[in-house]
């Protein structure tokens, strides 16, 4: 992981590192922007294991958008999961615009799954395109 920042306060021995001021991390194909991030790790564990991104953040990988206020990540698990603090985190997939929207959600990256969680009585959301008998994504028929 290669993270830019305007400031960083780095413990080297206890492997912990705060970054502030428009916050860009990126690793394997993903960037991830946010005002805020702290990553920590261990030896033992072969360095960075978590890393907590607060603020404006955004996630993003191929076609794949993910916007929230907190994002943590788990690099022994890939596992990203968004928060939405005050409004709706959103995932969006830009090349069939399929775009889901919770509290809560877990994206998993080796296999693209998302877990989706709402607030207690909450809702979540999906937007689906429809698909063509052939596969192709097609508008649906306006009504006659």
């Amino acid at each position: 992981v290669t993270v830019t920042s305007s400031t960083l306060r780095y413990d080297r021995q206890g492997m912990d590192a705060r970054f502030g001021g428009e916050v860009i991390a990126t690793s394997e194909g993903m960037r991830v922007r946010a005002d805020r991030m702290h990553a920590s790790g261990t030896a033992l564990q072969g360095g960075l294991t978590t890393m907590v991104a607060e603020g404006k953040v955004t996630l993003r990988q191929g076609t794949i958008v993910g916007e929230g206020d907190r994002m943590e990540s788990d690099y022994r698990k890939d596992l990203f999961t968004l928060y939405g603090q005050g409004r709706l985190a959103t995932i969006q997939d830009q090349s069939n615009q399929q775009l889901v929207k919770g509290a809560v959600l877990t994206y998993e990256r080796a296999t693209g799954r998302i877990q989706v969680e709402s607030e207690s009585g909450g809702r979540t959301w999906i937007t689906l395109r429809p698909k063509s008998e052939e596969g192709e994504r097609s508008d649906p028929k306006p009504p006659r």
